[in-house]
């Protein structure tokens, strides 16, 4: 953590001996030895250097320093050794603006289900690690915009719906980072809550409900963080653009919390000139709109930016360079190091792994299915659309591509005897369409060898006149890649695909073959005939036909036994890209059925359902809270045909689920990450225990959330008018059931609390203890969760409040006391005529317990 008021001392000498060597730009004018030996002082803080440094600045040099290079790197000043450094988005794992990989771990909703802030800080510091290997000196991360309604296409990409978690998750995060000396930028202040209209739409908020629901994780993390960055939103809040907003920058931001970092703009959300007087600091991308170095300096001239502001400006984002160790400091600038990258990319997978387990929610277990017993089962059905291929996350700014990824069904494979025989069959794809080409039937010869799948050749551009930056072998082509690259060798934002071999009729007669691809050009080869051809013209067509969501197919007659020569060739256009190949047989056997058959015949089915980065990412809303496609229909008759029969989700944001009833077994996993399938594998056949807890209400249908009232908005403004009550705080004040509860969690074993205790610490604080206790036959981790109730609360105020949160390891029948100080602000609102928080007197509730529906000791107490 770096405090606010940290007096880190840095001695001349060893900042003179590395003013030659600590930077990777060359200083094409060196500075005067002497002029800095003078400068430094051996009892300097970091605040005493940005003075002085801004001190030996030039106006024009200030100036420089208020917008970017380009959209990832930031200017310098290299004869005063301020180095120019690249910044990337990070939320779950380093986004590579180009080619090369990094580690997936799991998207920041499942971090929060994992409710381990000290797990998020390791996560973190592993970020951070491979951030520096790669020139990476500031993340863009953490997003703690509040999960307001259940289809915002970002979800996944946040925390909770809850300001406590939020606050807990984005501290750890932010810690685990900032320690490796790589800077955190949290964002997206304020009000960021959906992706429809969100460049233009304002949010109107309500002051109260704005310092209690929307910026309570943006000022936790700042206190106990101290994240080197705020960014703004796109949206609006409460009719000024947030990058314009001075209550939100200057009044609320800078001058009541007192920070002390820079403020930046989000990507092209830059407006006006107004900025400037506004309280940003940085506009990005570079080289800026209404910030360029020209336009400062003429405002300097002209009055409208006084020097006080434009030193206060600079010395915020120099502070953050100190922070880091960048200037003058122990830590180099480094260019991409693709051998130490690779080491830490390998040496993190443990972590991603441990990070999914956690993560992990058990949300039903009738008659105790799981865990799945591997004596009891010779044949194993896996059944559905995110079986095959592993859904990494929503799509945006935020897709990571991913070195490895092991889907679960391969995860089910490596993790089980090999006496267990496993029948995959997918059922239904997520879009409903034929379903894909079962990988039985494809295959391509390979140094004359005949594999299995096609032969994949993965090309930089819309051609493939260069040489291939991977070739691989595919099993079934069924990939959204979303915002990210297929592989770590290709430009994420421009390559095209080839892939070669045979196809395979299983019987003779006519079949339908397709492609079904979204946001590409794509083209089908049979026996050397174009059959198939929406290439387009990718140098010369208009966005909308960028756009464009296609399933096109031909009937075809093929023969017994027969190989047919296969090409099929696809160019990315843009974000969401995805491409299936897949058929229709002469038997027209539904794909559905034949899963229903398979799962008959099974000991144990696990279907495995939910959406992808096609439904829900940046600039993409959901538009309802249904599962895509006939997933509904398959898993109802799924669970007709085999009693024993699991339903794992693989999504970002909560479900409807009408078969619930039906099933016995239901396990969240969220967005797992590239380890996601193995870690799935080792908690439903129990080499785990599931722990995780929902961050979010799952509702059971979307009428039942009040703020889906005011969405999407109108005339440019949406209203929340619902208040402070989302999430809990709604289905609370509503009497309305949920599906599962905010931070529900089942396990293995069984807890039991105890012996509550609260006694009053200072003038308004609270200590709390309590016994938790397992009674179950099973290690395992519980999360106890504190919650606050104020009953005679003479303002509108929720039934109660999440306040404190332990997560807790026991063996059977251990016990442990568990101990949570609450200080005043676990009992105070914020008052708008008083612009501040108070404490109003009176009796509170705090209860403990499992979730927030499931409290099982209370006790009271009296605040003054």
């Amino acid at each position: 953590m770096m405090n606010n008021n940290t007096n880190i001392i840095i001695t001349c000498a060893f900042a003179v001996s590395l003013l030659a060597t600590s930077f990777s730009l060359p200083l094409t004018k060196g500075p005067d030895k002497s002029a800095f030996e003078d400068f430094c002082s051996p009892t300097d803080t970091i605040g005493d250097q940005v003075a002085r440094l801004l001190q030996m600045m030039t106006l024009s040099e200030k100036a420089l320093l208020l917008t970017g290079i380009n959209g990832w790197d930031l200017h310098g000043v290299e004869r005063l050794g301020i180095p120019s450094i690249n910044v990337k988005d990070g939320g779950h794992g380093i986004t590579i603006r180009s080619s090369g990989c990094a580690t997936s771990f799991p998207t920041a909703i499942a971090q929060a289900a994992t409710w381990d802030d000290a797990l998020i800080a390791e996560l973190g510091g592993a970020i951070a690690r491979e951030a520096k290997s790669k020139g990476i000196s500031i993340v863009l991360a953490p997003m703690v915009n509040i999960q307001r309604i259940p289809v915002n296409g970002r979800n996944y990409e946040s925390f909770s719906e809850d300001p406590f978690l939020t606050g807990k998750m984005a501290t750890g995060f932010i810690n685990g980072l900032q320690a490796e000396q790589v800077g955190a930028v949290i964002k997206h202040l304020a009000a960021n809550n959906q992706q429809y209209e969100q460049k233009h739409i304002k949010s109107r908020v309500e002051e109260r409900v704005l310092h209690e629901i929307y910026l309570p994780a943006f000022k936790m993390a700042i206190a106990e963080a101290d994240p080197v960055g705020v960014m703004t939103a796109y949206n609006g809040v409460n009719g000024y653009p947030s990058s314009e907003s001075s209550y939100l920058i200057k009044d609320v931001l800078k001058k009541r919390w007192q920070y002390p970092g820079f403020v930046v703009s989000d990507w092209r959300s830059v407006h006006s000139e107004n900025v400037m007087q506004a309280g940003l600091d940085l506009e990005m991308p570079g080289p800026g709109v209404f910030m360029t170095q020209e336009l400062v300096l003429d405002a300097v001239k002209k009055g409208t930016l006084p020097i006080s502001e434009l030193d206060d400006k600079v010395s915020r984002y120099i502070r953050a360079l100190f922070h880091l160790g960048l200037i003058w400091g122990d830590r180099t600038v480094v260019e991409d190091n693709a051998v130490t990258a690779s080491t830490l990319m390998e040496a993190h997978r443990p972590l991603a792994q441990r990070v999914a387990e956690s993560a992990i929610v058990l949300l039903k277990n009738d008659r105790n299915v799981l865990p799945l017993d591997t004596t009891a089962i010779k044949r194993l059905a896996v059944i559905g659309p995110n079986a095959a291929e592993m859904r990494l996350s929503g799509g945006g700014s935020a897709s990571v591509t991913a070195c490895a990824a092991v889907s679960p069904l391969a995860g089910l494979k490596q993790y089980l005897p090999p006496g267990i025989a496993i029948d995959f069959v997918e059922g239904t794809s997520l879009k409903g369409g034929m379903p894909a080409i079962p990988g039985q039937y494809l295959s391509s010869v390979v140094d004359g060898k005949r594999l299995a799948g096609l032969t994949g050749a993965y090309h930089d551009g819309h051609n493939y006149d260069k040489p291939a930056g991977c070739i691989r072998q595919d099993a079934v082509i069924d990939f959204s890649w979303g915002w990210g690259a297929p592989c770590d060798q290709v430009d994420k934002t421009n390559y095209a695909v080839r892939w070669q071999g045979k196809l395979t009729a299983p019987s003779s007669g006519g079949y339908k073959l397709g492609l079904s691809f979204d946001d590409a050009g794509a083209r089908l080869y049979i026996d050397g005939a174009l059959v198939i051809d929406d290439w387009g013209d990718p140098a010369n067509e208009i966005t909308e036909a960028k756009f464009r969501n296609r399933s096109l197919s031909v009937d075809y007659e093929l023969k017994e036994g027969r190989e047919y020569d296969i090409v099929i060739e696809f160019h990315k256009k843009e974000r969401t890209n995805s491409i299936r190949f897949e058929w229709q047989t002469p038997e027209a056997e539904d794909g559905i059925a034949q899963a229903v058959a398979v799962a008959g015949g099974s000991d144990a089915v696990i279907v495995f359902a939910g959406i992808s980065n096609f439904y829900e990412g940046g600039n993409n809303d959901r538009e309802d809270i249904d599962l895509p496609g006939r997933q509904n229909e398959l898993i109802q008759r799924v669970l007709a045909a085999n009693k024993n029969t699991v339903i794992v989700l693989i999504n970002g944001t909560p479900l409807a689920m009408p078969w619930i009833d039906k099933a016995p077994a239901v396990v969240e996993a969220f967005y797992p990450g590239q380890e996601g399938g193995v870690a799935i594998a080792r908690v439903l056949f129990g080499a785990v225990n599931p722990s995780g807890k929902l961050p979010q209400t799952f509702p059971k249908q979307l009428a039942d959330v009040a703020a889906m009232s005011f969405y999407p908005g109108s005339n440019g403004e949406v209203r929340y008018d619902e208040g402070l009550f989302v999430g809990y705080r709604q289905f609370d004040k509503d009497g309305i059931e949920p599906l599962f509860p905010f931070g529900f969690g089942l396990s293995y074993t069984t807890f039991e609390f105890s012996n509550l205790q609260v006694k009053r610490q200072g003038k308004n604080g609270v200590l709390v203890r309590v016994d938790l206790k397992n009674v179950g036959n099973r290690s395992g981790s519980e999360v106890a969760q504190f919650y606050v109730s104020p009953l005679e609360a003479k303002v509108d105020r929720p039934v109660k409040e999440l306040k404190a949160f332990k997560k807790i390891a026991l063996a059977p029948g251990e016990t442990k006391t568990l101990e949570v100080l609450m200080d005043e602000s676990a009992f105070n609102y914020y008052q708008v005529e008083k612009g501040d928080w108070v404490v109003e007197p009176g009796k509170f509730e705090i209860s403990v317990g499992n979730s927030s529906k499931h409290l099982h000791v209370k006790e009271f107490i009296y605040v003054n």
